[in-house]
């Protein structure tokens, strides 16, 4: 149960940074995406197995959101 706590933790962790800095679309597209897509599975699979990747597409799904209008939010612009 501890695993599926740390994918909510990381993805307030990535929430937090995200209204924080400046704003930089390629390191989001490049680097965070990319890890947070091969660990919400990892994460979440002893409890939900098969469930864990849809899951995992949704919270992408809700971090790409976040990310378009924390450009609003927070007053940011692409870098």
């Amino acid at each position: 149960m501890r695993r599926a706590y740390s994918a909510l933790v990381i993805t307030l962790v990535y929430w937090l940074w995200e209204s924080q800095i400046g704003g930089n679309i390629r390191l989001d597209l490049l680097v965070i995406y990319p890890l947070l897509i091969v660990l919400y599975p990892i994460l979440l699979w002893r409890k939900f197995k098969w469930l864990s990747i849809v899951i995992a597409l949704m919270l992408m799904v809700l971090n790409i959101l976040f990310m378009q209008y924390s450009y609003v939010w927070f007053g940011k612009s692409p870098g």
